[in-house]
């Protein structure tokens, strides 16, 4: 088994959620997250001379996937995630033991 944990836009999350289900991927989780990557974020500037960093709204969602369907729920995720532009997200795969 594996677990995905895919970092999409927030608009994305629900089109990338029933691509996962329609998948085969099992045990779904979402959650609101903060964070970039190429982007880079964007400052802010708060007063004079002082800056920050503001991080762009993200959605992560969690799932299991049987190994003999890892290649579909994979490119199912990336094909609803998929905007073009920088920023579409990340999907990151580990390995997963089960027990209960």
């Amino acid at each position: 088994m594996k677990k995905l944990r895919c970092i999409v836009r927030p608009e994305r999350a629900e089109r990338v959620c029933q691509a996962l289900q329609q998948a085969g991927a099992h045990g779904l989780t979402i959650q609101p997250a903060r964070g970039f990557a190429r982007q880079k974020g964007h400052l802010e500037k708060y007063s004079e001379g002082d800056f920050s960093l503001v991080f762009l709204p993200k959605a992560e969602i969690e799932c299991i996937a049987d190994d003999d369907r890892l290649t579909q729920v994979t490119e199912a995720a990336v094909a609803a995630a998929r905007t073009g532009s920088i920023g579409d997200g990340k999907i990151f795969v580990f390995d997963c033991a089960s027990r209960l």
